[in-house]
């Protein structure tokens, strides 16, 4: 069965984490509870993560969503005829976190708070921060950045 995209490179980075902490080729690893999660993952979804439609249905409907964050807060907003935006401050604890992190936050914010409006759509979403838009399809390899990713991710999933 093979499984390919952004769903295996988000939901197998602690996977790869514990590969790589072995000592030799024939060596016990132990699993951490982040990489059970990620196998507990794979063994309900594999099965219809694989299914491919040969005729693709039309486009849903396409909203963008901008997001940008400074060292104090954060605001993102929509691409329909309302246009409604959404903005935060983060708390002192927030503000001490890497600009990514507050990035990741940001993103997952936006979705957050446009979930009504973007529910059903396809969702295209537009932030100034490079290493965010490949953290967000890739995943990271810093677990508290992961965990971020992998809440955006169910998010997506769930829409």
């Amino acid at each position: 069965m093979l499984v390919f995209g952004k769903n295996t490179t988000i939901m197998t980075k602690q996977l790869h984490s514990v590969i790589d902490s072995r000592k030799g080729w024939v060596t016990r690893v132990e699993i951490n509870p982040e990489a059970l999660e990620e196998l507990k993952f794979w063994a309900f979804n594999a099965d219809h993560m694989n299914i491919r439609n040969f005729v693709y249905p039309t486009q849903p409907l396409q909203i963008v969503v901008f997001s940008d964050t400074s060292s104090v807060g954060c605001g993102s907003y929509i691409s329909i005829n309302v246009v409604p935006m959404a903005h935060r401050n983060f708390t002192e604890i927030e503000m001490k976190q890497s600009s990514t992190w507050r990035e990741l936050v940001s993103v997952k914010f936006a979705l957050q708070n446009f979930l009504h409006q973007i529910i059903n759509a396809h969702v295209k979403l537009y932030t100034d921060n490079k290493a965010v838009s490949f953290i967000v399809d890739s995943g990271s390899n810093k677990a508290h950045l992961n965990n971020i990713t992998k809440e955006i991710f169910f998010f997506r999933k769930a829409e």
